[in-house]
């Protein structure tokens, strides 16, 4: 998003004045020892001053608080429960979405040339470059009404207007990208999700993270001839192996970008790295998903239709590209999306990794609104209008902690091969180079005995992490730390080499 414009800082208060309250904008307002009707959250915070003059207005009007902390003043209780909403949508809302996922854009009406497009939006909140689409000129850089109206201004001089659109203004009869310039740069289209109505329908549903997964649409490529269909469901499969890339690891063939972010006018979008295998773009039914197949390429795979999920059981469902296999960690894959490979249980083991679920599920939260009173009272300037607050956040010690976080990261991975690869060899060598030295040589060379330290040979080192999964890999053994293995914060650990005949020998050897 673009940067907001530059904020002008409120006047300095009078003398003998403090800060007493906010404006709903959030600038302050400063004691004038007059009443005023505020609303007074419960918390302590600010208390925010309201549009009412008099206390009559006072007692009898509310503040709405939105789920988002906003304040709006001037609705009724029925208006101010209307603007609930849950942290899911539910199924069976039909609403008009974008598929590119914009939440609304900035259009200048009546430019048609890509070159006057240009001059009239260049520089313009960071600069984003601008484009045509018929008679319409996209600014791409805007992205709030707000910012909208204000750069409309700015060139209303000019004799031209801007509009601010969202795909959501549409009726679902027109919810198409062939609409209109606006429907078609925002890919416009009718989703089976929406806004839950009720508290009811909000707690008795939820979400499975396979949704932006399964965001394909289907079309010819004649762009007035075939609307777009949203298919709820996608032919994953398991990619190829492509020595060139790696010998081991199967490759979808093209880049790993999300569905959303490679979607051309047409709709065809390409196979793309799901978060098990691979996504099929050009697959729209489970007919055309047969168990064995050829990717885009003519390369053969292993594929498999998943359907959209709609329950907690559907969503946590063992099957292939649901669940997936997790290798060791390389510093690559961890993180929420930690990519997991089409392999079943059997391969996954045999490549020292663990099975894992590709989704989760979240239940439906009701965020209501809340209908609060006001309080009159005068605004009194205080006499210690500042104080001390512990335990508040400090960025300097915040930078310093991610710093260290960085390089921990970054050489914690590169401690970790080093172990792996040399402590092994270079306790065999020791061995080897005393056994070469003769008894004569001894006293002035290395001692071959072993003493009590030498007996656990570090082969690989460990840091999980509170809620990671993570897999740590030594020279002949593995240990798994689920999400809920480490209870607080990051654990550092060690696995090390014990041989074998230091534990059964009669003496030390």
């Amino acid at each position: 998003p673009p940067p907001p414009p530059p904020s002008i800082p409120p006047p300095p208060p009078p003398p003998g004045y403090a800060f007493c309250a906010l404006q709903p904008d959030g600038q302050p307002v400063y004691c004038t020892e007059a009443p005023a009707c505020l609303y007074c959250p419960e918390d302590g915070t600010a208390c925010i001053l309201s549009p009412y003059a008099t206390e009559g207005d006072c007692s009898a009007e509310r503040a709405c608080v939105l789920p988002d902390g906003e304040v709006r003043f001037g609705l009724t209780d029925g208006e101010c429960e209307q603007l609930s909403i849950c942290n899911v949508e539910c199924p069976g809302q039909p609403s008009c979405q974008s598929f590119r996922g914009h939440m609304g854009m900035c259009f200048i009406n009546g430019v048609s040339d890509i070159s006057l497009c240009y001059d009239l939006t260049v520089g313009t909140y960071g600069g984003v470059p601008s484009t045509v689409y018929g008679d319409t000129c996209a600014v791409g850089a805007i992205s709030t009404p707000e910012v909208c109206a204000d750069f409309g201004a700015s060139i209303a001089n000019l004799g031209y207007d801007t509009e601010f659109v969202r795909c959501g203004d549409y009726r679902l009869e027109d919810c198409s990208p062939y609409n209109n310039a606006a429907t078609l740069v925002m890919a416009c289209y009718v989703e089976d999700y929406g806004p839950c109505p009720s508290r009811a329908s909000c707690e008795s549903t939820g979400q499975c993270s396979d949704r932006e997964w399964f965001k394909t649409m289907q079309s010819g490529y004649a762009l007035e001839s075939v609307t777009p269909t949203r298919i709820p469901g996608a032919c994953i499969h398991s990619g190829y192996i492509d020595p060139a890339v790696d010998p081991a690891i199967p490759y979808c063939g093209t880049s790993s970008s999300r569905s959303g972010d490679s979607v051309q006018e047409d709709f065809t979008v390409y196979q793309a790295r799901a978060p098990v295998g691979c996504r099929r773009s050009d697959i729209f039914s489970p007919a055309d998903c047969p168990l064995e197949g050829v990717d885009l390429f003519g390369e053969p795979v292993y594929q498999h239709w998943l359907s959209e999920a709609r329950t907690r059981e559907d969503c946590l469902r063992d099957e292939p590209g649901r669940r997936g296999c997790l290798l060791p960690t390389d510093g690559s894959r961890r993180g929420p999306d930690s990519h997991l490979y089409f392999f079943n249980e059997s391969d996954c083991d045999c490549k020292n990794g663990v099975m894992r679920d590709a989704f989760t599920w979240t239940d439906g939260r009701w965020r209501p609104a809340r209908s609060e009173p006001l309080t009159w009272k005068t605004l009194t300037v205080d006499e210690s209008p500042t104080e001390w607050v512990d335990g508040v956040l400090d960025f300097i010690a915040l930078e310093e902690l991610i710093t260290a976080s960085a390089e921990r990261e970054l050489t914690f991975r590169l401690q970790s091969e080093t172990i792996c690869k040399a402590n092994v060899v270079a306790n065999q060598l020791d061995f080897i180079v005393c056994d070469c030295v003769a008894d004569a040589d001894v006293a002035f060379g290395p001692s071959c005995d072993v003493t009590v330290d030498e007996v656990e040979v570090p082969v690989a080192v460990m840091g999980p992490c509170e809620g990671e999964s993570a897999v740590a890999q030594g020279y002949n053994s593995r240990i798994e730390f689920l999400p809920t293995s480490v209870l607080s914060g990051c654990l550092n650990g060690t696995i090390a080499l014990v041989q074998q005949s230091w534990v059964v020998s009669a003496r030390p050897p």
